[in-house]
Protein backbone atom coordinates (compact mmCIF):
# COMPACT_ATOMS: atom_id res chain seq x y z
CA UNK A 1 0.00 0.00 0.00
CA UNK A 2 3.06 2.34 0.87
CA UNK A 3 4.50 1.51 -2.57
CA UNK A 4 1.26 2.36 -4.53
CA UNK A 5 0.90 5.82 -2.22
CA UNK A 6 4.78 6.59 -3.18
CA UNK A 7 3.89 5.64 -7.09
CA UNK A 8 0.84 7.84 -7.32
CA UNK A 9 2.97 10.72 -5.77
CA UNK A 10 5.92 10.52 -7.84
CA UNK A 11 2.68 10.13 -10.47
CA UNK A 12 1.21 13.70 -9.40
CA UNK A 13 5.22 15.07 -9.50
CA UNK A 14 5.31 14.52 -12.97
CA UNK A 15 2.27 16.01 -13.81
CA UNK A 16 3.12 19.52 -11.85
CA UNK A 17 6.16 19.26 -13.42
CA UNK A 18 4.46 18.92 -16.85
CA UNK A 19 2.57 21.91 -16.29
CA UNK A 20 5.11 24.37 -15.12
CA UNK A 21 7.97 23.29 -17.97
CA UNK A 22 6.15 22.21 -20.98
CA UNK A 23 4.81 24.66 -23.62
CA UNK A 24 4.34 22.53 -26.49
CA UNK A 25 0.09 21.70 -26.32
CA UNK A 26 1.10 18.16 -27.94
CA UNK A 27 4.04 17.06 -25.69
CA UNK A 28 2.32 18.76 -22.79
CA UNK A 29 -1.01 16.42 -22.75
CA UNK A 30 0.84 12.99 -23.73
CA UNK A 31 2.88 13.48 -20.73
CA UNK A 32 -0.21 14.23 -18.39
CA UNK A 33 -2.01 12.02 -19.56
CA UNK A 34 0.38 9.10 -19.00
CA UNK A 35 0.89 10.34 -15.53
CA UNK A 36 -2.70 10.99 -14.71
CA UNK A 37 -3.45 6.76 -15.70
CA UNK A 38 -0.24 5.71 -13.78
CA UNK A 39 -2.02 7.49 -10.66
CA UNK A 40 -5.10 5.62 -11.23
CA UNK A 41 -4.01 2.76 -12.47
CA UNK A 42 -6.01 2.69 -15.40
CA UNK A 43 -5.14 1.31 -18.82
CA UNK A 44 -5.77 3.48 -21.12
CA UNK A 45 -7.04 7.39 -21.68
CA UNK A 46 -7.20 10.42 -24.50
CA UNK A 47 -7.42 13.58 -24.39
CA UNK A 48 -10.13 15.95 -26.59
CA UNK A 49 -9.45 19.55 -27.03
CA UNK A 50 -12.32 22.45 -28.00
CA UNK A 51 -11.30 23.32 -32.06
CA UNK A 52 -10.68 26.78 -32.95
CA UNK A 53 -14.71 27.71 -33.61
CA UNK A 54 -15.34 26.25 -29.88
CA UNK A 55 -18.11 23.82 -31.34
CA UNK A 56 -16.66 20.73 -31.23
CA UNK A 57 -14.27 18.68 -29.39
CA UNK A 58 -11.38 17.09 -31.36
CA UNK A 59 -9.21 14.05 -30.09
CA UNK A 60 -5.64 15.14 -29.70
CA UNK A 61 -3.46 12.70 -27.78
CA UNK A 62 -4.32 8.75 -27.43
CA UNK A 63 -2.75 5.81 -25.15
CA UNK A 64 -3.63 2.41 -25.32
CA UNK A 65 -6.38 3.14 -27.05
CA UNK A 66 -8.05 -0.03 -29.79
CA UNK A 67 -7.89 1.38 -33.32
CA UNK A 68 -11.88 1.06 -33.71
CA UNK A 69 -11.92 2.87 -30.03
CA UNK A 70 -10.06 5.74 -31.71
CA UNK A 71 -12.20 6.10 -34.61
CA UNK A 72 -14.98 5.85 -32.72
CA UNK A 73 -14.16 8.86 -30.23
CA UNK A 74 -12.29 11.23 -32.79
CA UNK A 75 -14.43 14.22 -32.78
CA UNK A 76 -17.73 15.25 -30.66
CA UNK A 77 -19.78 18.02 -31.13
CA UNK A 78 -20.62 19.50 -27.37
CA UNK A 79 -23.29 18.01 -25.42
CA UNK A 80 -22.44 14.61 -27.05
CA UNK A 81 -21.99 11.30 -25.52
CA UNK A 82 -20.73 11.59 -21.88
CA UNK A 83 -17.38 13.87 -23.42
CA UNK A 84 -19.21 16.53 -25.25
CA UNK A 85 -21.49 16.41 -21.75
CA UNK A 86 -18.75 16.86 -19.82
CA UNK A 87 -16.97 20.19 -21.51
CA UNK A 88 -21.07 21.44 -21.28
CA UNK A 89 -21.49 20.78 -18.02
CA UNK A 90 -17.75 21.44 -16.44
CA UNK A 91 -18.36 18.72 -13.84
CA UNK A 92 -15.78 15.52 -13.53
CA UNK A 93 -18.40 12.71 -14.72
CA UNK A 94 -17.69 9.28 -13.49
CA UNK A 95 -19.10 5.68 -14.88
CA UNK A 96 -18.10 2.92 -12.55
CA UNK A 97 -19.89 -0.10 -14.83
CA UNK A 98 -20.70 0.88 -18.22
CA UNK A 99 -23.15 -1.78 -18.42
CA UNK A 100 -25.78 -0.30 -17.08
CA UNK A 101 -25.36 3.52 -18.04
CA UNK A 102 -28.01 4.86 -20.45
CA UNK A 103 -25.25 7.82 -21.47
CA UNK A 104 -23.25 5.18 -23.27
CA UNK A 105 -23.53 4.24 -26.52
CA UNK A 106 -23.62 0.57 -27.37
CA UNK A 107 -20.17 0.68 -29.42
CA UNK A 108 -18.74 1.20 -26.24
CA UNK A 109 -19.78 -1.22 -23.87
CA UNK A 110 -19.54 -3.79 -27.36
CA UNK A 111 -15.35 -2.20 -27.04
CA UNK A 112 -15.26 -4.11 -23.21
CA UNK A 113 -15.18 -0.57 -21.53
CA UNK A 114 -15.92 -1.41 -18.29
CA UNK A 115 -15.73 2.06 -16.24
CA UNK A 116 -14.57 5.35 -17.50
CA UNK A 117 -14.06 8.96 -16.18
CA UNK A 118 -14.37 12.33 -17.79
CA UNK A 119 -12.63 15.25 -16.37
CA UNK A 120 -12.77 19.01 -18.34
CA UNK A 121 -9.96 21.19 -18.37
CA UNK A 122 -10.94 23.99 -16.48
CA UNK A 123 -9.11 27.19 -17.37
CA UNK A 124 -9.33 30.63 -16.25
CA UNK A 125 -12.91 32.02 -15.47
CA UNK A 126 -14.67 28.36 -15.85
CA UNK A 127 -13.83 27.99 -19.48
CA UNK A 128 -13.62 24.37 -20.70
CA UNK A 129 -10.16 24.15 -22.92
CA UNK A 130 -10.97 20.14 -23.52
CA UNK A 131 -11.72 16.94 -21.59
CA UNK A 132 -9.23 14.41 -19.82
CA UNK A 133 -10.73 10.93 -20.67
CA UNK A 134 -9.97 8.08 -18.52
CA UNK A 135 -10.82 4.01 -19.35
CA UNK A 136 -10.44 0.42 -18.09
CA UNK A 137 -11.52 -2.43 -19.13
CA UNK A 138 -13.40 -3.71 -15.83
CA UNK A 139 -15.77 -2.04 -13.81
CA UNK A 140 -14.01 0.16 -11.29
CA UNK A 141 -15.29 2.18 -8.25
CA UNK A 142 -14.02 6.01 -7.86
CA UNK A 143 -13.62 7.44 -4.55
CA UNK A 144 -14.41 11.05 -4.05
CA UNK A 145 -10.70 11.66 -3.02
CA UNK A 146 -10.12 10.62 -6.53
CA UNK A 147 -13.23 12.69 -8.12
CA UNK A 148 -11.48 16.04 -6.36
CA UNK A 149 -8.01 15.04 -6.95
CA UNK A 150 -8.79 14.63 -10.60
CA UNK A 151 -11.01 17.73 -10.58
CA UNK A 152 -8.28 19.81 -9.90
CA UNK A 153 -5.67 18.14 -12.05
CA UNK A 154 -8.36 19.31 -14.91
CA UNK A 155 -8.37 22.69 -13.86
CA UNK A 156 -4.20 22.84 -13.69
CA UNK A 157 -4.13 21.55 -16.90
CA UNK A 158 -6.71 23.92 -18.05
CA UNK A 159 -4.86 26.62 -17.03
CA UNK A 160 -1.30 25.18 -18.42
CA UNK A 161 -3.07 24.55 -22.18
CA UNK A 162 -4.04 28.38 -21.76
CA UNK A 163 -0.50 29.49 -21.11
CA UNK A 164 0.58 27.07 -23.72
CA UNK A 165 -1.57 28.19 -26.42
CA UNK A 166 -0.69 31.85 -25.40
CA UNK A 167 3.08 30.66 -25.74
CA UNK A 168 2.19 29.11 -29.32
CA UNK A 169 0.47 32.66 -30.68
CA UNK A 170 2.96 34.71 -29.43
CA UNK A 171 5.31 32.56 -30.99
CA UNK A 172 3.57 32.51 -33.95
CA UNK A 173 3.38 36.07 -34.07
CA UNK A 174 6.54 36.54 -33.36
CA UNK A 175 7.36 34.07 -36.62
CA UNK A 176 5.29 35.93 -38.49
CA UNK A 177 6.96 39.03 -37.82
CA UNK A 178 10.15 38.12 -38.63
CA UNK A 179 8.85 36.70 -41.43
CA UNK A 180 6.90 39.70 -42.67
CA UNK A 181 10.23 42.07 -41.70
CA UNK A 182 12.44 40.22 -43.92
CA UNK A 183 10.15 40.29 -46.48
CA UNK A 184 9.91 44.15 -46.94
CA UNK A 185 11.58 45.41 -50.37
CA UNK A 186 12.58 48.28 -48.42
CA UNK A 187 15.64 47.87 -45.59
CA UNK A 188 14.18 48.29 -42.44
CA UNK A 189 16.01 49.23 -38.77
CA UNK A 190 14.71 49.64 -35.47
CA UNK A 191 17.38 51.61 -33.18
CA UNK A 192 17.82 52.77 -29.74
CA UNK A 193 17.27 56.43 -28.83
CA UNK A 194 21.40 56.77 -29.14
CA UNK A 195 21.10 55.43 -32.86
CA UNK A 196 22.93 52.03 -32.55
CA UNK A 197 20.73 49.39 -34.41
CA UNK A 198 18.54 46.76 -32.43
CA UNK A 199 17.56 44.69 -35.15
CA UNK A 200 17.66 45.12 -39.03
CA UNK A 201 16.12 43.31 -42.04
CA UNK A 202 17.74 41.09 -44.55
CA UNK A 203 16.69 43.94 -47.60
CA UNK A 204 18.99 46.50 -45.26
CA UNK A 205 21.68 44.40 -44.62
CA UNK A 206 21.76 43.51 -48.84
CA UNK A 207 21.75 47.06 -49.22
CA UNK A 208 25.82 47.38 -47.15
CA UNK A 209 26.70 43.97 -48.58
CA UNK A 210 26.87 42.39 -44.59
CA UNK A 211 24.22 40.06 -42.81
CA UNK A 212 21.29 41.31 -40.43
CA UNK A 213 23.58 40.29 -37.33
CA UNK A 214 26.36 42.29 -38.20
CA UNK A 215 24.78 45.25 -38.40
CA UNK A 216 23.43 44.76 -34.83
CA UNK A 217 25.68 47.35 -32.30
CA UNK A 218 26.55 49.64 -35.17
CA UNK A 219 25.71 53.05 -35.14
CA UNK A 220 23.48 54.97 -37.55
CA UNK A 221 26.58 57.42 -38.24
CA UNK A 222 28.67 54.08 -39.34
CA UNK A 223 26.32 53.24 -41.19
CA UNK A 224 25.08 55.88 -43.06
CA UNK A 225 28.08 57.90 -43.44
CA UNK A 226 31.05 55.43 -42.54
CA UNK A 227 32.02 57.56 -39.62
CA UNK A 228 32.08 56.86 -35.74
CA UNK A 229 31.62 60.35 -35.06
CA UNK A 230 27.63 61.64 -34.84
CA UNK A 231 26.71 64.26 -37.45
CA UNK A 232 24.78 67.02 -36.03
CA UNK A 233 22.52 67.24 -38.60
CA UNK A 234 21.50 63.34 -37.81
CA UNK A 235 17.93 62.26 -38.74
CA UNK A 236 17.63 59.70 -35.96
CA UNK A 237 18.99 62.29 -33.20
CA UNK A 238 16.15 65.07 -34.34
CA UNK A 239 13.80 62.19 -34.51
CA UNK A 240 14.42 61.52 -30.52
CA UNK A 241 14.67 65.50 -29.91
CA UNK A 242 11.74 66.25 -31.24
CA UNK A 243 9.31 63.50 -31.33
CA UNK A 244 8.26 63.76 -35.30
CA UNK A 245 8.85 61.57 -38.01
CA UNK A 246 12.01 62.57 -40.33
CA UNK A 247 12.74 62.23 -43.87
CA UNK A 248 16.07 62.72 -45.41
CA UNK A 249 17.84 61.92 -48.91
CA UNK A 250 21.70 61.08 -48.90
CA UNK A 251 24.13 60.66 -51.31
CA UNK A 252 25.85 57.42 -50.85
CA UNK A 253 28.81 58.49 -52.31
CA UNK A 254 30.67 55.02 -51.40
CA UNK A 255 28.25 53.12 -53.25
CA UNK A 256 27.23 55.73 -56.00
CA UNK A 257 23.41 56.23 -55.11
CA UNK A 258 20.59 58.14 -53.48
CA UNK A 259 19.47 56.70 -50.41
CA UNK A 260 15.90 57.89 -49.18
CA UNK A 261 15.84 57.64 -44.98
CA UNK A 262 12.52 58.07 -42.92
CA UNK A 263 12.62 57.95 -39.40
CA UNK A 264 9.56 57.31 -37.15
CA UNK A 265 9.90 57.85 -33.15
CA UNK A 266 8.73 54.37 -31.31
CA UNK A 267 6.63 56.21 -28.34
CA UNK A 268 5.96 54.34 -24.95
CA UNK A 269 2.93 54.86 -22.70
CA UNK A 270 4.56 57.67 -21.09
CA UNK A 271 4.72 59.54 -24.20
CA UNK A 272 8.72 58.68 -24.11
CA UNK A 273 10.62 58.15 -27.38
CA UNK A 274 12.18 54.59 -26.56
CA UNK A 275 13.34 53.84 -30.00
CA UNK A 276 13.05 54.69 -33.61
CA UNK A 277 12.13 52.71 -36.88
CA UNK A 278 14.28 53.57 -40.13
CA UNK A 279 13.24 52.46 -43.28
CA UNK A 280 15.71 52.88 -46.09
CA UNK A 281 15.33 52.75 -49.77
CA UNK A 282 17.46 52.96 -53.08
CA UNK A 283 15.75 55.87 -55.04
CA UNK A 284 18.81 56.22 -57.61
CA UNK A 285 16.64 55.14 -60.01
CA UNK A 286 13.98 56.81 -59.29
CA UNK A 287 15.78 60.28 -59.38
CA UNK A 288 17.41 59.41 -62.37
CA UNK A 289 14.01 59.19 -63.80
CA UNK A 290 12.82 62.49 -62.18
CA UNK A 291 15.73 64.25 -63.51
CA UNK A 292 15.44 63.11 -67.12
CA UNK A 293 11.70 63.95 -67.12
CA UNK A 294 12.88 67.33 -65.85
CA UNK A 295 15.01 67.68 -68.59
CA UNK A 296 12.66 66.09 -71.22
CA UNK A 297 9.94 68.82 -69.98
CA UNK A 298 13.27 71.82 -70.40
CA UNK A 299 14.03 70.41 -73.61
CA UNK A 300 10.76 70.19 -75.31
CA UNK A 301 9.63 74.02 -73.52
CA UNK A 302 12.92 74.96 -75.14
CA UNK A 303 12.36 73.32 -78.57
CA UNK A 304 8.74 75.38 -79.01
CA UNK A 305 10.65 78.63 -78.28
CA UNK A 306 14.01 78.02 -80.54
CA UNK A 307 11.39 76.95 -83.46
CA UNK A 308 9.76 80.05 -83.33
CA UNK A 309 13.16 81.96 -83.32
CA UNK A 310 14.52 80.17 -85.98
CA UNK A 311 11.60 80.84 -88.19
CA UNK A 312 11.57 84.64 -87.18
CA UNK A 313 15.20 84.66 -87.88
CA UNK A 314 15.50 82.29 -91.27
CA UNK A 315 13.19 85.54 -93.15
CA UNK A 316 15.18 88.24 -92.89
CA UNK A 317 18.61 85.76 -93.37
CA UNK A 318 17.23 84.47 -96.41
CA UNK A 319 16.25 88.31 -97.81
CA UNK A 320 19.96 88.79 -96.86
CA UNK A 321 21.33 86.24 -98.68
CA UNK A 322 19.58 86.79 -101.74
CA UNK A 323 20.44 90.23 -102.07
CA UNK A 324 23.96 89.63 -101.02
CA UNK A 325 23.90 87.11 -104.81
CA UNK A 326 21.80 89.94 -106.43
CA UNK A 327 24.52 92.49 -105.27
CA UNK A 328 27.44 89.91 -106.49
CA UNK A 329 25.64 89.31 -109.94
CA UNK A 330 24.95 93.23 -110.54
CA UNK A 331 28.66 93.99 -109.85
CA UNK A 332 31.36 91.63 -110.68
CA UNK A 333 34.18 93.74 -108.54
CA UNK A 334 32.18 93.01 -105.57
CA UNK A 335 32.46 89.14 -105.83
CA UNK A 336 36.19 89.70 -104.31
CA UNK A 337 34.60 91.84 -101.69
CA UNK A 338 36.39 91.23 -98.38
CA UNK A 339 33.18 93.39 -96.65
CA UNK A 340 30.65 91.06 -98.70
CA UNK A 341 32.78 87.74 -98.16
CA UNK A 342 32.33 88.38 -94.45
CA UNK A 343 28.52 89.02 -94.40
CA UNK A 344 28.56 85.78 -96.80
CA UNK A 345 30.44 84.10 -94.40
CA UNK A 346 28.37 84.79 -91.11
CA UNK A 347 25.20 84.50 -92.95
CA UNK A 348 26.22 81.00 -93.73
CA UNK A 349 27.16 80.24 -89.90
CA UNK A 350 23.98 82.08 -88.62
CA UNK A 351 21.86 79.91 -91.25
CA UNK A 352 23.94 76.71 -89.98
CA UNK A 353 22.53 77.90 -86.72
CA UNK A 354 18.92 77.95 -87.79
CA UNK A 355 19.37 74.63 -89.28
CA UNK A 356 20.32 73.15 -86.04
CA UNK A 357 17.49 74.97 -84.14
CA UNK A 358 15.05 73.66 -86.63
CA UNK A 359 16.85 70.20 -86.11
CA UNK A 360 16.70 70.12 -82.17
CA UNK A 361 13.45 71.39 -82.30
CA UNK A 362 11.28 68.67 -84.70
CA UNK A 363 10.33 65.58 -83.23
CA UNK A 364 10.77 63.51 -86.62
CA UNK A 365 10.53 59.86 -85.22
CA UNK A 366 13.50 57.89 -86.35
CA UNK A 367 13.10 54.99 -89.11
CA UNK A 368 14.39 51.76 -87.63
CA UNK A 369 16.18 49.36 -89.37
CA UNK A 370 18.99 47.01 -88.38
CA UNK A 371 21.73 49.03 -88.37
CA UNK A 372 25.86 48.17 -88.57
CA UNK A 373 27.15 49.80 -86.28
CA UNK A 374 31.42 49.39 -87.09
CA UNK A 375 30.66 50.32 -90.40
CA UNK A 376 28.50 53.96 -89.49
CA UNK A 377 31.57 54.45 -87.18
CA UNK A 378 33.99 53.93 -90.25
CA UNK A 379 31.92 56.13 -92.43
CA UNK A 380 31.42 59.18 -89.88
CA UNK A 381 35.78 58.82 -89.56
CA UNK A 382 35.90 58.91 -93.37
CA UNK A 383 33.91 61.97 -93.47
CA UNK A 384 36.23 63.44 -90.47
CA UNK A 385 39.31 62.09 -91.69
CA UNK A 386 40.31 65.39 -93.11
CA UNK A 387 39.36 67.74 -90.27
CA UNK A 388 41.13 65.02 -88.00
CA UNK A 389 44.60 64.95 -89.83
CA UNK A 390 44.59 68.39 -89.92
CA UNK A 391 44.42 68.29 -86.01
CA UNK A 392 47.16 65.70 -86.05
CA UNK A 393 44.83 63.46 -84.15
CA UNK A 394 45.72 59.62 -84.16
CA UNK A 395 42.94 57.68 -84.24
CA UNK A 396 42.52 54.31 -82.62
CA UNK A 397 40.28 51.83 -83.57
CA UNK A 398 39.47 49.00 -81.58
CA UNK A 399 35.65 47.47 -82.96
CA UNK A 400 34.22 44.01 -81.63
CA UNK A 401 34.15 41.74 -84.53
CA UNK A 402 30.98 40.16 -85.50
CA UNK A 403 29.44 42.79 -83.47
CA UNK A 404 25.26 42.61 -83.36
CA UNK A 405 22.96 44.86 -85.09
CA UNK A 406 20.79 47.44 -84.00
CA UNK A 407 17.64 48.56 -84.86
CA UNK A 408 17.72 52.31 -85.44
CA UNK A 409 17.88 55.27 -87.84
CA UNK A 410 21.05 55.51 -89.30
CA UNK A 411 21.14 58.94 -90.15
CA UNK A 412 20.34 60.20 -86.59
CA UNK A 413 22.82 57.50 -85.26
CA UNK A 414 25.84 58.62 -87.22
CA UNK A 415 24.73 62.52 -86.66
CA UNK A 416 24.95 61.27 -82.91
CA UNK A 417 29.12 59.84 -83.43
CA UNK A 418 29.48 63.31 -85.71
CA UNK A 419 28.65 64.87 -82.85
CA UNK A 420 30.65 63.09 -80.25
CA UNK A 421 33.43 63.13 -82.22
CA UNK A 422 33.80 66.94 -83.33
CA UNK A 423 33.11 67.90 -79.47
CA UNK A 424 36.42 65.24 -78.84
CA UNK A 425 38.60 66.77 -81.69
CA UNK A 426 37.34 70.63 -80.61
CA UNK A 427 38.66 68.83 -76.61
CA UNK A 428 41.72 67.62 -78.10
CA UNK A 429 42.69 70.98 -80.46
CA UNK A 430 42.23 73.44 -77.47
CA UNK A 431 44.28 70.42 -75.52
CA UNK A 432 47.66 70.96 -73.82
CA UNK A 433 48.80 67.74 -74.25
CA UNK A 434 51.62 66.62 -76.90
CA UNK A 435 50.32 63.69 -78.73
CA UNK A 436 46.38 63.81 -79.34
CA UNK A 437 44.47 60.34 -79.52
CA UNK A 438 41.26 59.80 -80.44
CA UNK A 439 39.79 56.15 -79.15
CA UNK A 440 36.78 54.75 -80.52
CA UNK A 441 35.76 51.06 -79.30
CA UNK A 442 32.50 48.72 -79.66
CA UNK A 443 31.55 46.17 -77.29
CA UNK A 444 28.68 43.62 -76.69
CA UNK A 445 27.18 43.28 -73.27
CA UNK A 446 24.48 41.06 -72.79
CA UNK A 447 24.09 41.20 -69.31
CA UNK A 448 22.23 44.00 -67.62
CA UNK A 449 24.64 46.48 -65.83
CA UNK A 450 23.31 48.91 -62.91
CA UNK A 451 22.09 51.46 -65.61
CA UNK A 452 21.02 49.89 -68.14
CA UNK A 453 18.87 46.26 -68.19
CA UNK A 454 18.75 44.82 -71.49
CA UNK A 455 21.02 43.30 -73.56
CA UNK A 456 22.90 46.45 -75.92
CA UNK A 457 26.05 47.28 -77.26
CA UNK A 458 28.18 50.15 -76.36
CA UNK A 459 30.33 52.59 -77.88
CA UNK A 460 32.98 54.25 -76.09
CA UNK A 461 34.77 57.34 -77.57
CA UNK A 462 37.57 58.72 -75.35
CA UNK A 463 40.29 61.43 -75.78
CA UNK A 464 43.40 63.14 -74.49
CA UNK A 465 41.70 66.61 -74.34
CA UNK A 466 41.46 69.10 -71.61
CA UNK A 467 38.12 67.04 -69.91
CA UNK A 468 35.47 69.02 -68.85
CA UNK A 469 35.03 70.84 -65.76
CA UNK A 470 32.99 68.79 -63.13
CA UNK A 471 30.53 71.82 -62.00
CA UNK A 472 29.88 71.26 -65.96
CA UNK A 473 29.26 67.81 -65.91
CA UNK A 474 25.54 67.64 -64.74
CA UNK A 475 24.72 70.28 -67.72
CA UNK A 476 26.14 69.01 -70.86
CA UNK A 477 23.10 68.26 -72.37
CA UNK A 478 21.17 70.88 -71.49
CA UNK A 479 20.44 73.05 -74.86
CA UNK A 480 22.49 75.98 -75.43
CA UNK A 481 24.93 74.69 -72.88
CA UNK A 482 28.67 74.28 -73.50
CA UNK A 483 31.96 74.22 -71.93
CA UNK A 484 33.63 75.29 -74.69
CA UNK A 485 35.44 78.55 -74.10
CA UNK A 486 36.07 79.44 -77.81
CA UNK A 487 31.80 79.08 -78.42
CA UNK A 488 29.56 76.81 -80.08
CA UNK A 489 26.07 76.52 -79.71
CA UNK A 490 25.45 74.75 -77.31
CA UNK A 491 23.26 72.01 -79.01
CA UNK A 492 24.93 68.97 -80.40
CA UNK A 493 25.17 66.71 -77.37
CA UNK A 494 21.64 67.70 -76.57
CA UNK A 495 20.63 67.12 -79.91
CA UNK A 496 22.93 63.79 -79.13
CA UNK A 497 21.02 62.87 -76.28
CA UNK A 498 17.96 62.86 -77.34
CA UNK A 499 18.44 61.15 -80.50
CA UNK A 500 19.83 58.32 -78.21
CA UNK A 501 16.42 58.44 -76.15
CA UNK A 502 14.71 57.76 -79.12
CA UNK A 503 16.26 54.76 -79.44
CA UNK A 504 15.76 53.65 -76.83
CA UNK A 505 19.42 53.85 -75.67
CA UNK A 506 21.69 56.02 -73.25
CA UNK A 507 24.07 58.30 -73.52
CA UNK A 508 27.02 59.22 -70.77
CA UNK A 509 29.90 61.38 -70.48
CA UNK A 510 32.60 61.30 -67.47
CA UNK A 511 36.10 62.66 -67.30
CA UNK A 512 38.69 59.97 -67.37
CA UNK A 513 41.20 59.35 -65.13
CA UNK A 514 43.96 61.46 -66.09
CA UNK A 515 43.67 63.27 -69.02
CA UNK A 516 40.45 64.07 -70.93
CA UNK A 517 36.80 62.68 -71.51
CA UNK A 518 34.95 59.91 -72.65
CA UNK A 519 31.48 59.32 -74.14
CA UNK A 520 29.34 56.24 -73.89
CA UNK A 521 27.00 54.98 -76.49
CA UNK A 522 24.36 52.20 -75.07
CA UNK A 523 21.56 51.02 -77.98
CA UNK A 524 19.70 47.65 -77.41
CA UNK A 525 20.31 44.94 -79.87
CA UNK A 526 18.13 44.24 -82.87
CA UNK A 527 15.46 42.14 -81.95
CA UNK A 528 15.07 39.35 -84.62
Amino acid sequence: RISRRNAQLFALIDVAEAITQMSEVESLLERILNAVLRVMNLSSGCVHILNEDNESLELIVEENLTKRVSRMIKRFELGEGVIGQTAVLAETLLVSDTTFDRRLARPVVNEKIGSLATVPLVGRGGVVRGVLTLLNHVPRNFTEHEKSMLTGIGKQVGVALERANLLNELTDARTEWEETFDAMTDGVSIHAPSGKIKRANASLAQMFDTSAEDLVGIRCCELYHDSKKPRPDCTIMRTVTERMPQKVELNDRLHGRVLRVITDPIMNTENRVVGVVCTTRDVTDEKLIERRLIQQERISAIGEITAGIAHEVGTPLNIISANIEFLTRADKNLRNNEEIAAIREQTSNITQLVNQLLDFSRERPPEFTPVNINDLIEKTIGLLNHQLHGSDIKIRLNLAPYLPTVDGDASQIQQVLFNLITNARQAMENGENGEKMLRIVTDTAFLPTETYRRPHIVITISDNGRGIPEDALPNVFNPFFTANKEGGTGLGLAISHRIVQRHLGLLAIENNRTDGATATVRLPLSQS
